[in-house]
């Protein structure tokens, strides 16, 4: 079985986007493209070469290939291990919209990404290493492929940009087995997959009344996270389409609609059917406040619909939102009639 490791580099906020240089991937607007070349030394030059000098494969997503591509196989590789090691490595790549791999020593990866991989390190050979690639590293952490991390990590933050853990991300446990500091603080950390993840407590054995209460307080408190502000601004356009198939343009095709104390419906054709059944206008929308923060997001307001008897009434509304990716796969909806006094 051979070992998978992800090597990258992360600010202390979790970003990899784009380290090396402004144009690598200035996608959704990233404009800190670079963020590694002030902190570079002798000391992480070490680093790099000690972990490049050698065998190894590289697995690449379709970005990461295409720069990597228009890179290194201009490089002098004599008296650069890293250069004579990416150039000479076999390169396995991931993408499903490029037909044809130019440079020399590629081969692309068709179907199933991770079935694929899973084949690949049951095969012999040297040890396959991630470079950059963050779609591809988050299909890799779901499925739990990923063996070693070796991380650097720089001492600065960015606030926004592609993270090494997104979406992918699932709860397990590493085993730190070597690190180190440049003179820059750049930390270097190399983990082990190391089973599960462990918990414990420090709370007292007979809780105290003030911690009762607080228990009690918290079953009580909905907690709803959103994944950014890019998903807080899907929200408030799903809401201005006034329209279903505006609704459904921000959703992924395994969408979940719950209308709490009715059904469910799964899928984007069984909802279509469902409105479609249903003897009412689309409602229209006045969206108040959107709470948005993590993977979840939550939207409530006022809305006018038609009631079952065809008169038109007030109601209001709050709708959770759940994310996966730039999708919506799963929303549930409160909706309560507004009754006059």
């Amino acid at each position: 079985m051979r070992k998978l490791i992800v090597l990258s580099f992360i600010t202390l906020d979790g970003v990899m986007q784009a380290p090396g240089g402004p144009e690598e991937d200035p996608t959704g607007g990233f404009q800190y493209g670079g963020w590694v070349f002030p902190y570079f030394d002798d000391f992480l030059g070490t680093v790099m070469d000690k972990q490049m000098n050698k065998a190894f494969d590289l697995l690449l997503g379709r970005r990461t290939y295409e720069i990597f591509a228009a890179h290194w196989p201009y490089v002098n590789t004599n008296g650069d291990p890293v250069a004579a090691g990416i150039n000479k490595a076999k390169k396995y790549v991931a993408s499903r919209t490029l037909a044809k791999l130019d440079w020399s020593n590629s081969e692309l990866i068709e179907g199933d990404a991770a079935e694929e991989v899973k084949k690949l390190k049951e095969q012999e050979g040297p040890e396959i290493q991630v470079h950059g690639s963050g779609g591809l590293i988050q299909t890799l952490l779901k499925h739990d492929l990923v063996d070693e991390l070796w991380l650097k990590i720089f001492p600065i933050t960015l606030g926004r940009g592609k993270r090494l853990f997104a979406e992918g991300t699932i709860p397990v446990g590493f085993n730190l087995f070597e690190s180190g500091i440049s003179p820059n603080g750049v930390i270097v950390a190399n983990y082990a997959r190391a089973g599960e993840v462990r918990t414990g407590s420090f709370a007292l054995e007979i809780p105290s009344e003030a911690e009762l209460a607080r228990r009690k307080r918290n079953k009580g408190e909905v907690y709803m996270s959103a994944k950014s502000k890019e998903s807080e601004e899907k929200v408030n356009a799903s809401c201005a389409e006034n329209s279903l198939e505006g609704f459904l343009s921000f959703c992924a095709d395994d969408v979940k609609w719950t209308m709490v104390g009715d059904k469910t419906v799964n899928g984007k054709d069984a909802i279509r059917q469902w409105m479609a059944s249903m003897d009412f206008e689309p409602p229209k929308f006045t969206v108040e406040n959107v709470i948005a923060e993590g993977d979840f997001v939550a939207a409530h307001g006022d809305m006018t619909m038609k009631d079952k008897d065809g008169k038109t009434a007030p109601y209001s509304y709050c709708d959770i939102y759940r994310f996966r990716g730039d999708k919506i796969v799963e929303l549930r909806s409160f909706v309560m009639k507004i009754e006059e006094k």
